[in-house]
C-alpha cells in the first residue's frame, strides 16, 4: 500500500517523466523529504492541488530536468510558480470585491423617480411644495 506522498511522487513521475529513484532507500528518503516539504512550505495545498499544479505547470516542458532523478528542487520549480499565480489571482479577486461598484446613471435616475413617486403617494402637497421651491 502506498502513502499519499508516494502516490503523489508516482503521479508526478507520470505527468513530467522525471525518473524516480530505483533504489528503495533513496525513494524512502525522497518520500520523507517530500512530505516534510509539503508540510513546512506548502501547508495550504492538498494532494489534488499538487496534482493540478503538475498537470498545468510541470507538463509544459518549461522545467528542465537535465536527466536528473526527481528531487525537491525540481518539484519546487513547479509549485512556486503555481502558488505565485494562485496568489496573484487571489489578489485580483480581493480587489474586485473591495472596489465599490459604480451605480449606472440610469439606475440613479430610476431610483430618484421611484422615491419621487413614493412621496407623491404619501403626501402629494409636500411634493408639490418641494417641486415649487426648485
Amino acid at each position: 500500500m502506498y502513502t499519499t506522498c508516494e502516490l503523489l511522487l508516482i503521479k508526478i513521475h507520470v505527468i513530467t517523466g522525471w525518473p524516480i529513484p530505483d533504489n528503495e532507500d533513496l525513494m524512502t528518503v525522497l518520500t520523507d523529504q517530500f512530505m516534510q516539504l509539503l508540510l513546512e512550505d506548502y501547508p495550504e495545498m492538498n494532494a489534488d492541488e499538487v496534482e493540478y499544479a503538475f498537470r498545468h505547470y510541470g507538463a509544459t516542458g518549461e522545467i528542465k530536468d537535465w536527466g536528473k532523478s526527481m528531487n525537491l528542487t525540481l518539484i519546487q520549480q513547479v509549485l512556486i510558480p503555481y502558488l505565485n499565480k494562485r496568489y496573484d489571482l487571489g489578489q485580483v479577486e480581493r480587489r474586485a470585491k473591495e472596489q465599490p461598484q459604480e451605480v449606472p446613471k440610469w439606475e440613479c435616475e430610476l431610483n430618484w423617480a421611484l422615491m419621487y413617486l413614493e412621496q407623491i403617494d404619501k403626501d402629494p402637497c409636500r411634493v408639490i411644495r418641494y417641486k415649487k421651491r426648485r
